[in-house]
């Protein structure tokens, strides 16, 4: 086994936990890793290292409560490890996912705790953004993506994790000059996402583009259109009071059960949500520009299917739906 063989090769306990828990993020060794860290607790229980590494296992068996309990041990013997706290918020969003404000307060607390001891962990950067976009501050979170991109340039999930954000922030030059260089990925299954992603990203540049520059007023014509670029120049019009810009409040998120999906008004959609024992009701005005994340096109036939939704809400009521996320 590759765990024997490194062990023979370096006696030195520290090397040898450090081996221990790079093999444990290897499927084929992961059995074998939790058995050393097993080990290793039965001579010595305060190891706070190999604490940690066996709470890891535990974690990637999604079984949460030992998990947590040896994380807990590893936190008490060494508060100072930045891996702790970022294990910590993998295994809160793991376990309950980023649809409760209290989970969102308390993973970012450990994120941004990891962050302030280890400043070059990528993944605590990319989790962070994660949880900001959940509280609705995705410029936020696409400057900690960024980061975490900066520290870690050929990670693809990355990558793509940043074009969505791009595309969030309503970007989407940006998102598609990252998606187009993921094209030439050797992963199956991120080429499919990067290729659904890349569609809706012109997509919405083009329904950017359609649109009006905002202005006191709106121009409409009042002749019948005609092919003449003369004839446009010079063309009668009436001005028509534009229609007050609606005051959005900041962005919210909400996970829960589409229990419907009404596209009987073009362009848009409705989405009905169980969310506990309360019906919510959001609305998204272009269901062709809308963000989607985890589907490759939006489905008018969803149903009895978990999402997440980020959305926006005046002071009337009315929403507007960000993006949507199928789980």
């Amino acid at each position: 086994m590759l765990v024997q063989l490194q062990l023979k090769v370096d006696g030195n306990p520290r090397h040898q936990l450090e081996v221990i828990d790079i093999v444990l993020h290897s499927p084929d060794y992961q059995e074998r890793a939790r058995s050393e860290f097993q080990d290793i607790l039965k001579s010595d229980p305060d190891n706070a290292a190999a604490c940690r590494g066996l709470g890891y296992g535990y974690l990637q068996q999604r079984d949460f409560s030992q998990a947590a309990e040896y994380f807990k041990r590893a936190s008490e013997l060494d508060s100072k490890d930045p891996r702790v706290h970022y294990y910590n918020a993998l295994l809160t969003y793991r376990e309950s996912g980023m649809g409760n404000s209290t989970d969102n307060e308390e993973m970012e607390k450990e994120l941004e705790t990891a962050i302030s001891l280890d400043p070059d962990f990528a993944d605590s950067y990319s989790l962070l953004a994660f949880a900001q976009m959940s509280s609705g501050d995705s410029a936020t979170a696409l400057a900690t993506m960024r980061k975490a991109v900066e520290l870690n340039p050929r990670n693809e999930a990355y990558l793509y994790n940043l074009a969505n954000l791009y595309l969030a922030n309503r970007q989407p030059d940006q998102a598609i000059t990252i998606l187009q260089s993921l094209h030439i990925t050797d992963n199956p299954m991120l080429a499919s996402q990067v290729a659904g992603t890349l569609a809706q990203a012109q997509q919405f540049k083009e329904g950017m583009q359609a649109r009006p520059a905002p202005g006191p007023l709106i121009v409409r014509r009042t002749d019948t259109a005609s092919d003449n670029p003369e004839h446009e120049a010079t063309a009668t019009t009436a001005a028509v009071p534009a229609k007050p810009e609606t005051k959005w409040g900041p962005p919210k998120f909400v996970r829960g059960v589409l229990s419907k999906v009404d596209c009987s008004g073009e362009p848009g959609a409705v989405l009905t949500l169980a969310v506990g024992a309360k019906t919510l009701k959001l609305s998204i005005n272009d269901r062709k520009q809308v963000l989607l994340i985890g589907a490759d096109q939006f489905s008018c036939l969803w149903s009895k299917q978990k999402i997440a939704v980020n959305y926006r809400e005046d002071g009337s009521g009315q929403t507007s739906v960000m993006s949507v996320e199928i789980q």
